[in-house]
This record gives C-alpha cells, sequence and structure tokens, in this order.
C-alpha cells in the first residue's frame, strides 16, 4: 500500500450508506454493513476478495488524465452498478445470513422467495 493510500481515510460508495475505511487504509479494519456475517472462513475470504477488486475498479475508473468528469462519473457509475449487481451478498449459497435462515426455517424461506418472485413477474 502506498504511503499516500496509508494517510487518505477512503470513502466508497456502498448501495445506500457510505464506509469509512480507517485511517490506516486498511480495508479489513471496517466491515461494510452489508457483511457482518462475513467475519469467518470462507465468507472472510470472499468479502476480502470481493472489497479489494471493488477498490481497485473504483481507483480504476477515477482521476483519468484527459477524460471529461461527466465520462467518468458515467464509467464510475456503471462501475460501482456492476459491483453491486456481483455483491457476494446477493447470492443465496455464499451468503451466511441466507443459509443460516434456510437451516433455521428448513428452506421455507427459499420456497417463499421464489413464490414472490413468480408474482413479481
Amino acid at each position: 500500500m502506498t504511503k499516500k493510500t496509508e494517510q487518505l481515510p477512503w470513502k466508497i460508495k456502498k448501495r445506500s450508506c457510505y464506509i469509512k475505511i480507517s485511517n490506516s487504509g486498511n480495508v479489513y479494519d471496517t466491515l461494510d454493513r452489508l457483511f457482518h456475517a462475513w467475519q469467518t472462513w470462507p465468507y472472510n475470504d470472499i468479502y476480502r476478495s470481493y472489497t479489494l477488486a471493488e477498490q481497485w475498479w473504483q481507483k480504476a475508473t477515477t482521476d483519468i488524465s484527459g477524460v471529461s468528469s461527466h465520462h467518468l462519473d458515467l464509467v464510475s457509475f456503471g462501475a460501482r452498478q456492476l459491483f453491486d449487481f456481483f455483491a457476494p451478498s446477493n447470492f443465496a449459497f455464499i451468503n451466511p445470513d441466507v443459509l443460516k435462515k434456510t437451516v433455521m426455517e428448513g428452506g421455507t424461506n427459499l420456497l417463499n422467495g421464489w413464490r414472490n418472485f413468480v408474482e413479481d413477474r
């Protein structure tokens, strides 16, 4: 990590909240509210990989010389949308919250979710 990164408190937009990474610049110091149950293996590795990739793309799509601020905003917005879409929390079979609830309810939560999906179509 560069000295500049270590000195800056990063702010990353996630859905409707902002998370602040510690002043040390260490992404592991602060967990996003979406990943509160992701502190044990293998979920913590999934979370870390996702967050590091998201940070890399966020930096790669900002402050590019020769590109207008409007186009930077468009690219940054598109990258954020893709990362939100592919967030590990969106996939039931790797989401510890969903898995825990599925076990507790004997799978009825998945059946209810499927019914809601069909009704919404």
